[in-house]
């Protein structure tokens, strides 16, 4: 990055005996142009370098890392569309692309990701259960569970695509009256002021229920047995007078009017994330098919909702989505893939157009085609493609979680190494020249 340019730069001129290799995994100019909704891919032969990293007060980064661009010996990119914007902005093609990998060695097999995949879910379905369940209730066992994660990037992560994307499904949901539901969690971390304290109510209140339950539930099930032997209706007196009045008041106390909020935390109402959902309609309402839920902090295991690490949050859910716009590379589809979780990237993050040509069938790691295409044209194909995931019977998702799993195999860093140590190899040779 260009931080380190100042150190290569200077090794050129102090040290001229050391090989040197300068990596980009994104430019300065643009990451900044792209968060501003520029179109760099469609303009790259417009854009006037010097007046745009002049208004954007980004020279010196910019002329840092131009400089080691073109000083090193060796220039690498991560990915084949980085190459592309360095080659306009820093004046100087890739020699080689350095692909970024996984050690799979330390992903769980796809038989514990099976396992994990219960347990975190269903982790996600009590959350979902006490986050909706005061308002109104639904089938959570019949929902499909979306995520997002990663940095608050509003345009360059997609989050905008996703936004209008369900939208369109949930207007589509209702026009067909259909019976699916998708709950969708935007794990991204951002300004908040502190967890929300309805939402902090309503799972003290669950967890009054379930510890309620569990400890009258031997006496229950001493019951059930004793019924059933007896050849006694085993329903009818299942639960006494004063189990049933102290979980009416708890049943009274856990419900609540109005719409569950967006968000777990207290958040701005400019914040572009709230603004966005509003916008195209997903508040929420018993009638939207489509729910959505911010969580703005990071998944640590002690976040105070699913209490789940990272991973084992993703590993719970039944599809990724990283419509991202600016992506030099993109872990995120990757990880999610690597936990057995499909996931959904596009053409313009370098591990979408790379995955893709491994891939042409699209299933299992989806991949979007965004790039120079129009936003309506996107978003009506993400949206269909939303339509056939939550259509697919259990069985299809199944071979979609192995499908995605599989894909992983080219991108172990065993492989991608190489790239690396022909990196170095190069340097080496230049200089000995």
């Amino acid at each position: 990055e260009w931080l380190s340019g100042f150190g290569l730069l200077y090794l050129r001129k102090y040290c001229p005996e050391v090989a040197t290799v300068f990596t980009t995994h994104a430019t300065v100019l643009g990451r900044t142009l792209s968060s501003k909704g520029v179109d760099i891919y469609s303009h790259l032969d417009d854009i006037n370098i010097g007046h745009e990293i002049y208004v954007n007060n980004i020279e010196s980064k910019h002329y840092t890392e131009s400089e080691a661009a073109r000083n090193a010996h060796v220039f690498t990119t991560v990915s084949e569309i980085t190459g592309i914007e360095s080659e306009k902005f820093l004046g100087r093609k890739p020699d080689v692309l350095v692909l970024n990998g996984l050690d799979l060695d330390k992903f769980p097999s796809f038989e514990d990701i099976s396992i994990k995949h219960i347990t975190s879910r269903d982790k996600i379905r009590e959350f979902l259960t006490y986050y909706f369940f005061p308002y109104y209730t639904f089938d959570v066992n019949n929902t499909i569970i979306a995520y997002t994660i990663g940095r608050f990037e509003y345009r360059n992560k997609g989050y905008d695509v996703i936004i209008k994307a369900l939208g369109m499904l949930n207007q589509y949901l209702k026009n067909e009256k259909s019976d699916k539901t998708l709950s969708m969690m935007f794990w991204v971390p951002m300004q908040q002021y502190g967890a929300r304290l309805d939402v902090l109510e309503n799972k003290n209140y669950y967890m009054h229920i379930k510890n309620y339950v569990l400890t009258n539930g031997p006496e229950i099930l001493k019951k059930i047995i004793y019924d059933f032997i007896s050849k006694k209706d085993p329903v009818g007196e299942l639960f006494t007078e004063s189990f049933l009045s102290d979980i009416n008041k708890d049943i009274v106390a856990f419900s609540r009017g109005g719409n569950p909020p967006l968000s777990t935390h207290n958040m701005d109402d400019g914040n572009p994330l709230m603004f966005a959902l509003k916008e195209n309609g997903l508040l929420n309402r018993k009638e939207d098919p489509v729910k959505v839920i911010i969580e703005p902090v990071y998944l640590d295991g002690t976040d105070g909702f699913i209490d789940l690490m990272h991973y084992d949050v993703m590993v719970g859910c039944h599809i990724g989505l990283f419509p991202s716009y600016y992506e030099p590379w993109g872990y995120t589809p990757l990880e999610s893939a690597s936990l057995g979780v499909p996931s959904l990237t596009t053409d313009m993050s370098g591990f979408g157009r790379y995955i893709k040509t491994k891939n042409p069938e699209n299933n299992g790691i989806m991949v979007l085609e965004r790039f120079k295409r129009r936003e309506n044209e996107v978003i009506s194909d993400f949206c269909n493609t939303l339509i056939r995931f939550l259509n697919m019977e259990h069985s299809d998702r199944v071979n979609c979680k192995l499908k995605a799993k599989s894909l992983t195999g080219y991108v172990d860093w065993r492989l991608l190494i190489k790239n690396y140590v022909d990196a170095h190899n190069m340097a080496i040779d230049r200089l000995k020249n």
